[in-house]
């Protein structure tokens, strides 16, 4: 199946070098997936390789969607450009090299990570993560949250998710349950509204199933014969269906299911793979491949990031065919405006969960904790200091307050 019909005029990309552009982007992009979005339609447009409409219908596409919003973004771009081939190549360029970096970083991590330095460099990590996430949710809620309304919503979100995680850490399904309640809170307030019509472009039905799922599928069947791989597998693919917007809403699921649950990981090991993959290129969400290698090696590393990535991947490309109905759609366009407010809650509810990982055993740990957090939130807000910065600081920082 070929690329949507109507997407702009703009040179026709070969394969090899549209995986070659993502491989580079996914080198060398940090900062989130509002970064991450910028740099491609920077370096596609100013490639002549595609159209601010191309840019802005994928975007729109894996904001509907479940999943991590930068990666199905890159499906629906190579959809849109060259096909199911198009978008199986974005995708692996968008991903492997944020795999190769955390497994390896990982590996090491799980291998010399309780040495007594190294300890004391990952206890400084907990406060810089409270920070970006933190700031992450103020910046996306002075977008997203301006009428009492939406307020009102990404408060109930954050409590929801707050509640769940301190009293029901296996109530996986409670962010199933705020995404639901918020988009009928959006469609009852804002369904009736007129929505303005998408400009006329021609567009090829939705791919079929059968067509879809072989390019993933055969990377994904091998993994299944072993139990373990599989669960790791089949646990996060869970888990991706049900998270929107910012991949730090994945934050409280990680720890419920995977610490308080499953018992995969320990709280310290929970942070600590939260921040090798903010020191990393790529999304946060890769946070996957340390889990799974962890509990299951580098088939469980494979695993677990087949499992994060790939469905929602496949949702993207069922729904790039589909593009204009999705546009007009007032339901969908109301829902939306009660789900992103509670995509703001919810971070604000992340960056919750991350703080009571923060060393806070004695009165030095905590000083030394609040210490860190405040200079990460003085670094993200008033010098705009990259993201990919502020984890080692707080490591050295982790290393010269905490006690030897």
């Amino acid at each position: 199946m070929g690329p949507l019909e109507g997407a702009g005029s703009h040179e026709r990309v070969s394969l090899l070098r549209l995986f070659l552009i993502f491989l580079r982007i996914g080198l060398t992009t940090w900062g989130g997936f509002m970064t991450f979005i910028a740099v491609v339609s920077k370096s596609l447009t100013a490639r002549g390789l595609a159209t601010e409409e191309d840019i802005t219908d994928s975007i729109l596409v894996a904001q509907v969607l479940p999943g991590p919003v930068a990666v199905d973004m890159t499906v629906a771009v190579g959809y849109r450009l060259r096909g199911i081939p198009g978008a199986a190549v974005c995708w692996l360029g968008s991903v492997l090299p944020s795999f190769i970096v955390v497994t390896t970083l990982s590996w090491l991590y799980l291998s010399f990570g309780t040495l007594p330095a190294v300890d004391r460099i990952f206890k400084g990590f907990p406060s810089a993560m409270v920070a970006i996430v933190a700031v992450a949710a103020y910046e996306m809620g002075k977008k997203q949250v301006k009428l009492p309304a939406q307020l009102a919503v990404a408060i109930g979100a954050c409590a929801a998710i707050v509640l769940q995680s301190a009293f029901f850490p296996q109530a996986w399904w409670v962010t199933l349950a705020v995404v639901a309640v918020s988009g009928f809170v959006g469609w009852f307030l804002y369904g009736r509204s007129p929505v303005a019509p998408a400009p006329p472009a021609a567009a090829k039905p939705a791919p079929k199933l059968p067509a879809v799922l072989p390019p993933f599928l055969a990377v994904a069947l091998p993994l299944a014969t072993p139990g373990l791989v599989l669960k790791i597998f089949l646990t996060f693919a869970v888990m991706s269906v049900s998270l929107f917007g910012s991949g730090y809403v994945f934050i409280p699921i990680i720890k419920g299911q995977l610490v308080n649950t499953l018992h995969w990981i320990t709280v310290r090991e929970f942070t600590a793979g939260l921040a090798l993959t903010q020191i990393t290129p790529g999304p946060i969400l890769m946070t996957a491949a340390f889990v799974g290698l962890k509990i299951g090696g580098l088939p469980g590393a494979l695993a677990g990031m087949l499992g994060m990535f790939v469905p929602p991947a496949l949702l993207t490309l069922l729904a790039a065919g589909s593009l204009q109905a999705i546009k007009k759609s007032r339901i969908v366009t109301a829902a939306l405006k009660g789900v992103r407010p509670a995509v703001v809650g919810m971070l604000f509810a992340a960056a919750f969960v991350v703080g009571e990982t923060m060393p806070h055993d004695s009165l030095g740990h905590v000083a030394a904790s609040g210490a860190i957090l405040a200079g990460a939130l003085i670094a993200l807000l008033r010098f705009r200091v990259e993201v990919a910065l502020i984890i080692p600081l707080a490591g050295v920082a982790g290393y010269l307050l905490f006690p030897r």
